[in-house]
């Protein structure tokens, strides 16, 4: 961060009881010098953030689950359009087929590429963290307490792994146990 970007604190004064929030520090959007605001963001939904907030992953893993999400954003095709009710239906409007971009090409060669390293269960894990937004406890709930540890020790190491990949990270930093 430039040592002159002043930090503005903008956080929410008041949140709703039992909600779950950190504070985190982002580009102010009204801002071209570069300047940093403080502001409270919503952990609910968001795993990468909750465990990121908590301390439980670094920087590397964050970054490298943020572009895994990227990744499957982007590789999604097709665009869902809802039906407008209130004009005339159309006959012979046949279905429009949209070209796959080069950025939807390049975001599923990534994927492949991670789901290759991660093996079929890993990637099976970080899919169902990150996309479909599942806790640890979900994905086996019949599993014991040291087994929901394990799988989120695995989701870690996939993590670490996708750093690794893409660079947020190197090999030395991996510990062998």
């Amino acid at each position: 961060m430039n040592a002159k970007a002043k930090i503005h604190d903008r956080r929410a004064s008041s949140v709703p009881i039992n909600s779950r929030v950190a504070v985190a520090i982002v580009d102010d959007p009204y801002s071209s010098n570069g300047e940093k605001i403080k502001v409270t963001r919503s952990l609910r939904d968001d795993v990468l953030a909750h465990l990121y907030a908590r301390k439980d992953i670094d920087d590397a893993k964050f970054e490298a689950g943020r572009m895994y999400e990227r990744f499957v954003e982007e590789s999604q095709i097709g665009t869902v359009k809802a039906a407008d009710p209130t004009k005339e239906p159309v006959d012979g409007g046949g279905i429009i087929v949209e070209p796959i971009s080069d950025r939807q090409t390049m975001a599923v060669r990534q994927l492949s590429q991670a789901a290759r390293v991660l093996g079929l269960r890993g990637d099976a894990l970080v899919r169902q963290i990150l996309v479909d937004r599942r806790k640890f406890k979900e994905i086996a709930p019949s599993l014991s307490e040291r087994d929901v540890l394990y799988v989120r020790r695995r989701f870690f190491d996939c993590l670490e792994e996708l750093a690794i990949l893409w660079k947020f990270a190197d090999r030395s930093r991996v510990k062998v146990d």
